[in-house]
């Protein structure tokens, strides 16, 4: 096998490429799963408040 420093540099530039790739993407995904668990959490949080404030008003 005759490996010369162009190849080998290309070869890991490739690599390092598909690697930012991959952690990009698993970064994106990661933070909308965040975003959407957030977004849920907020709604809980804000459904027995309303009910409070209706229940306050209407006495």
């Amino acid at each position: 096998m005759d490996w010369n420093w162009q190849k080998l540099f290309s070869y890991a530039e490739v690599a390092c490429f598909v690697t930012a790739w991959v952690v990009g993407i698993m970064l994106a995904v990661q933070g909308q799963a965040e975003s959407r668990a957030r977004r849920e959490a907020s709604a809980f949080a804000s459904a027995p408040d309303a009910i409070g404030i209706q229940a306050n008003l209407s006495r």
